[in-house]
């Protein structure tokens, strides 16, 4: 039982501070006109999971979901690079890649 408890705490922590990381990358690529990206991406929301699943068990694993979702480098990461990948228009070729400068 203690040893259940302890692997929640760490892996709780180590979300809390991953998931911190990666939202405040997230409002630092808002925020500035600069493209940024999280370090550790996916590390919060696997541990959040660990977390959940020390809690409730293997008999209810979907609340395991809810730290994936929360964490901004997990889930939603994906779903934002998929459709950056999908609807890119210089991957579609509908755009130039690098527009022809105007002489002076």
């Amino acid at each position: 039982m203690a040893d259940t408890i302890a692997g929640v705490v760490v892996f709780g922590g180590l979300f809390v501070f991953f998931a911190g990381i990666n939202w405040h990358w997230f409002y630092c690529g808002l925020t500035r006109s600069g493209k940024s990206a999280s370090p550790a991406p996916f590390i919060g929301g696997i541990a959040g999971a660990a977390a959940v699943l020390g809690v409730c068990g293997l008999h209810h694993p979907w609340p395991a979901l809810v730290p994936l979702l929360l964490d901004p480098g997990c889930i939603p990461f994906l779903v934002y690079a998929l459709i950056c990948i999908v609807f890119d228009p210089v991957r579609r070729g509908t755009q130039e890649k690098d527009p022809p400068e105007e002489k002076k």
